[in-house]
């Protein structure tokens, strides 16, 4: 059946690699399939918005026993209302909790529209055909790996290649003081500047805002400085505020800290 791996993890995986190292099955046996589980979700929510509704606000269990043990709904939305990720796996549980008949008769009508969706939409949650295993040799390798490790190596990767490619086009200035400057100096330096600014600003400051996660953070708050800055974020962009006042409400803590 289509299914999403390690829901009962707390936190969840973020990205997952499936590698098929060997299979030498007949072509009708161990074939695997795709499904797009937020496509499939947000059509949910254009066709039958109640069902949306029940799977996104239904706590259910999902298990593989003690201690791999998490509570959440099937469908999960971000701060925008869009669907973040889609949990559905029968053989990790999934449990509903008590509920009243008609609530719990409603819950399974909608998780069933749900996996109809599955049937017949197309990438995220896999399945694979039954096979036969005499006879028949299959060998699957996964790696689960977490949102921060990607996004942190991209940007070390991403700041290592700006910085080896400046190096190859810049020379070295002969010059120790700027009284011993050219004009052609200074303004090589402000062209540099500029360029270094437009690569990797963006990043710098990303990378300032998650320096505020911790409980060391918190300072006496119950969130750390990370949390706060993306909430006030969000209400400025909700309120309809200019880039620039959501960027600074987003970062205001740094200043802060630096100055305190």
């Amino acid at each position: 059946a289509f299914h999403v791996d390690n829901p009962y993890r707390e936190p969840c995986i973020d990205y997952q690699l499936l590698h098929c190292v060997e299979s030498n099955c007949p072509e009708d046996e161990g074939i695997n399939r795709f499904v797009d589980a937020v496509g499939c979700a947000e059509r949910l929510r254009d066709i039958d918005p109640e069902a949306f509704e029940i799977l996104c606000t239904v706590p259910v269990k999902w298990e593989i026993g003690f201690p791999h043990i998490s509570v959440c709904p099937i469908i999960q939305l971000d701060h925008n209302n869009l669907v973040r990720r889609v949990f559905f796996s029968p053989k990790s549980g999934g449990y509903a909790p008590p509920l009243d008949t008609d609530k719990l008769q409603n819950f399974y009508e909608a998780k069933r529209k749900l996996v109809a969706l599955f049937e017949s939409d197309e990438n995220v949650y896999s399945t694979n055909f039954a096979f036969n295993p005499v006879g028949v040799s299959r060998h699957l390798e996964g790696l689960n790996i977490d949102h921060d490790t990607v996004t942190k190596s991209m940007w070390n990767y991403r700041q290592q290649a700006n910085q080896e490619n400046d190096s190859e086009k810049s020379e070295q200035p002969t010059w120790t003081k700027l009284t011993e400057c050219t004009v052609e100096d200074v303004q090589t330096m402000g062209k540099l500047y500029s360029e270094d600014a437009a690569r990797n600003q963006a990043n710098r400051a990303l990378n300032l805002l998650r320096s505020q996660k911790g409980e060391h953070l918190k300072l006496g708050a119950p969130i750390d400085l990370y949390t706060h800055g993306l909430q006030t974020a969000t209400r400025a962009h909700d309120a309809g505020e200019p880039e620039d006042l959501i960027v600074a409400a987003l970062l205001h803590d740094a200043g802060e800290l630096m100055s305190a």
